[in-house]
């Protein structure tokens, strides 16, 4: 009999969602698919050129638990250089992607009944996460445009809250916390005395000049209260490389260092030393903000001329969340059914907004070639057309 932790886990959506499409492309259906949260580009050079060395250097054995001295200390540099943070190497762990780090740090905070506040839509693996480690999801139910204020946070606020996640630009919709929101969301922290665990792995994709606001950088007195996550994945396009960190106060770095090293031990050894050359590469992902933005730019009024669709305009990262209960009927009730008869009848796969507990939505990537987004689209309109057409009351 297995655990009731593992029985009242949920699979990932999204990750089931693209394998599924994976297995109908292997059989010959030629899909769309607008489901994945990573890049399209190729990593640059420069990493595949360090990833080779680093193998042919002989880098295979373990590592410290906590990640190699060198890359700390160019993640530490990278937040004192870009955000005036005096982080040093021992305020940062290095995990096997930002969704060990952001397990590692649940389980060493929370303690069974503990409260932990996240904003809906989500990303589900926050929602499961708090429940893997017997804490108690508490969710805000935002509206579009999605905004969150600390009005939103103060209004869910009990004695039982130990932490609350924020993740800007925000997964699925894009959207940034306004400066004021967040300086007042970091007071409401320090009066309540919770944590703020600020993953902010979209930084580097942030859209119409913006710069990217870093939680801490803020507000420095909060830095003993706050965990930064953030990773090379999306800046750099290597998902697969499974390189995530962590930067925090020491005690709490010292605690999921203790806890990595019970459970995965280190990052891989070659990816640690190839991600060295990461920290000298800065026009990689500015190159790729740059083409992001004119995607949305692109697709975007596209998407809000078909009738019935409203999508939101994403600030940041590479997503657009789409409000389609307009479209639901008895032939398509949920967002769910939707998106699995426009897979049917036009090949294009979208996640569906259950998948971030946001029902009558769905999410479209645009991560891939613009040549394939329009085509998307086009597939879309004629899909709403026909299902417009017939709509059965």
């Amino acid at each position: 009999m297995l655990a009731d932790r593992i029985n009242q886990l949920t699979p990932s959506p999204t990750l089931s969602l693209n394998s599924k499409i994976k297995e109908l492309q292997a059989q010959g259906l030629a899909i769309i698919n607008l489901t994945a949260g990573e890049p399209d580009f190729a990593p640059p050079s420069v990493l595949k050129e360090a990833l080779i060395a680093t193998v042919n250097q002989n880098c295979h054995h373990y590592t410290p638990v906590a990640g190699i001295l060198e890359l700390r200390q160019a993640i530490a540099q990278k937040y004192r250089n870009t955000y005036q943070l005096n982080y040093q190497a021992d305020n940062v762990i290095v995990s096997s992607g930002a969704k060990q780090v952001l397990y590692n740090a649940l389980a060493s905070l929370i303690n069974p009944e503990d409260e932990v506040i996240v904003y809906t839509p989500t990303w589900s693996t926050y929602i499961e996460q708090i429940k893997l480690v017997q804490g108690i999801p508490v969710l805000i139910e935002l509206e579009p445009p999605f905004q969150l204020t600390a009005a939103h946070l103060e209004a869910k606020i009990t004695s039982k809250t130990k932490a609350v996640i924020l993740n800007y630009p925000h997964n699925p919709t894009g959207q940034l916390i306004a400066l004021n929101e967040l300086q007042n969301i970091i007071q409401l922290a320090k009066q309540h005395k919770f944590w703020l665990i600020s993953d902010e792995i979209y930084e580097t994709i942030v859209f119409d000049g913006q710069p990217h606001q870093c939680l801490p950088a803020i507000d420095p007195t909060i830095q003993d209260q706050c965990l930064v996550v953030s990773g090379l994945s999306k800046s750099h396009a290597i998902t697969g490389w499974r390189l995530g960190w962590g930067c925090g106060p020491k005690e709490l770095i010292r605690a999921m260092t203790n806890l990595q090293g019970q459970t995965t031990s280190g990052a891989s050894s070659v990816i640690q030393q190839a991600a060295l050359a990461a920290f000298l590469d800065l026009e990689t992902p500015k190159q790729m903000a740059r083409a992001y933005q004119d995607r949305r730019d692109q697709i975007w009024p596209e998407l809000a001329s078909i009738p019935g669709l409203k999508p939101i305009k994403p600030q940041g990262a590479f997503y657009f969340f789409v409000d389609i209960r307009n479209l639901l009927n008895n032939a398509c009730p949920t967002s769910t059914d939707w998106c699995q008869a426009l897979l049917t009848e036009q090949q294009v796969a979208l996640v569906p907004g259950e998948a971030f507990l946001a029902p009558g939505y769905f999410r479209l990537s645009f991560a891939t070639a613009p040549s394939e987004l329009l085509l998307a689209v086009q597939k879309i309109r004629a899909f709403v057309t026909k299902s417009e057409a017939s709509k059965d009351y």
